[in-house]
């Protein structure tokens, strides 16, 4: 089992493990997932939810998963507390 973790508001999305904010990768390791989850306590909220480049993130991250096999198999858990900024439709999410 494999961890990421990324975040999103205002008008960009960071990923909380990585080598850096923009380059999210999957660890292993537990520890980085817990320090991912305590980091985003400390981030103050901006408001608005960029869905498009959240999934963005997200899609980069499965893309570049350097352990990636034919038999891997990804979960997201997608979590938002406010409607899509710009306004989507499910659609164009996908």
């Amino acid at each position: 089992f494999n961890w990421g973790f990324s975040t999103f508001s205002g008008t960009t999305a960071q990923a909380l493990i990585g080598p850096s904010p923009t380059q999210p990768r999957f660890s292993p390791n537990a520890y980085d997932m817990q320090n991912a989850i305590n980091t985003f306590y400390s981030i103050q909220d901006g408001y608005d939810t960029p869905y498009r480049v959240a999934i963005q993130m997200a899609r980069t991250a499965i893309q570049n998963d350097t352990g990636r096999t034919a038999d891997t198999k990804y979960i997201v858990v997608f979590i938002s507390d406010g409607l899509p900024i710009p306004p989507v439709s499910d659609a164009t999410l996908t």
